[in-house]
């Protein structure tokens, strides 16, 4: 009992999962006397334990034909995770996972995980990682399910089983990258001192010594090893470190809770200028609906997104409320709880990359800004005529 955690209804949720998960009478029967609770011997009649099963099951029903299909999908995945688990032998956490572990989403998910291309050359591991964080996640997270009541109430509530609530995010996840493009935030001023006349690309903080958010190199290179593969040392190759941006489905990267300007978008402390990607940057880029300052859900990558990036353990209710909604820039800033939807861009991000650059008065732009950038942009495209963008004022 001394590992049980969170209120008195959380700890009676968590020892009777315990005990009906070990189909351990003695235990249950000691969760009742410690919580002085009278609890339903019912819970372990075979129709409550079936229920409760297909309630928490990670298997799609399939008819026989379906079943042999989905046999050889699942050869193909076992061959994928043996294959990861050969190139990490010292890893404890993916040597435990089995495929059996792993949700139906997930098992189709890994199938095809080779035609997969992100082509970073600065970092090769990258796409092995990425797929690692995933399994991993996942085996933890399905294994955490029982404790997890506020998820398995929902789930009683909307007459869903866990499989049903995973694909539905699934599809929600592949749908808003499909329709989201992506922008890189930056203040006016660096664009107009920096990046237009002289550096034609972006700088991490590595470089610049500076953020929007939290600058501390040790701690984002400490992460970005965890997270893609990069070399713990905060001055390895400071160049080849990642750039962050953010994506929403509007098209002058208008992110926040009412889906226009003003207010001023949620990014706004990167900068006020919107700079819109080429999609061809989707290739090597990876994402999160949150920031991945602190985060402990896996990045995936951009064309290939998985539902764990997505999902919002923390506010379920919410996050599903905003899945249900037309997908706009609004209830995309609603699923991620009023913050803001994080891209990572891989091997690094120069002016050819970028399609166009948004300003407005209602983002807090200034008519001087304005004015000012439209001279700089007329430069730039004089001097690239091979690679012009687009000044947009909206």
């Amino acid at each position: 009992f001394s590992d049980l955690i969170g209120d008195r209804e959380d700890q009676t949720n968590q020892l009777i999962d315990y005990a009906q998960k070990n189909e351990l009478m003695h235990k249950f029967l000691s969760a009742t006397q410690y919580l002085h609770e009278e609890l339903d011997v019912s819970y372990f009649s075979v129709e409550q334990v079936e229920k409760r099963k297909r309630l928490l099951s990670i298997r799609t029903e399939k008819t026989t034909e379906e079943e042999a299909v989905f046999e050889s999908i699942k050869e193909k995945s076992l061959s994928q995770l043996i294959q990861l688990q050969e190139k990490y032998p010292d890893d404890f956490e993916l040597s435990k996972v089995t495929i059996d572990d792993l949700s139906d989403v997930t098992i189709e998910y890994l199938s095809d995980w080779d035609s997969l291309s992100m082509g970073v050359e600065a970092n090769p591991d990258l796409e092995p990682i990425l797929l690692r964080n995933i399994l991993v996640a996942e085996k933890t997270f399905l294994e955490s399910i029982g404790s997890r009541s506020s998820l398995v109430s929902f789930l009683k509530e909307k007459g869903i089983t866990l499989i049903e609530f995973i694909e539905t995010v699934q599809k929600y996840t592949e749908k808003a990258l499909e329709k989201s493009t992506l922008f890189r935030a930056t203040d006016v001023s660096v664009l107009l001192r920096h990046i237009l006349p002289n550096d034609y690309r972006w700088k991490s903080q590595f470089e610049t010594q500076t953020s929007g958010g939290h600058l501390g190199n040790s701690y984002r290179a400490s992460y970005e090893t965890k997270a893609f593969g990069y070399s713990i040392d905060s001055e390895y190759e400071p160049t080849a470190r990642t750039i962050y941006g953010y994506f929403t489905p509007d098209t002058n990267g208008v992110l926040n809770n009412a889906g226009t300007n003003p207010p001023e978008n949620s990014v706004y402390q990167y900068g006020r200028a919107s700079c819109k990607i080429k999609d061809e940057a989707k290739r090597h880029t990876t994402f999160l609906f949150r920031d991945s300052f602190n985060a402990d859900m896996p990045l995936d990558p951009a064309e290939k997104p998985h539902y764990l990036s997505s999902l919002n353990q923390g506010n379920v209710r919410g996050f599903w409320e905003a899945m249900m909604r037309e997908f706009s820039a609004a209830s995309l800033c609603a699923a991620v709880s009023g913050r803001y939807s994080e891209t990572q861009i891989h091997g690094g991000l120069k002016m050819s990359d970028i399609e166009s650059i948004h300003l407005s008065t209602n983002n807090g732009v200034s008519e001087r800004e304005i004015k000012d950038m439209q001279i700089a942009v007329e430069e730039y495209n004089k001097n690239n005529p091979d690679n012009t963008i687009e000044l947009v004022i909206y």
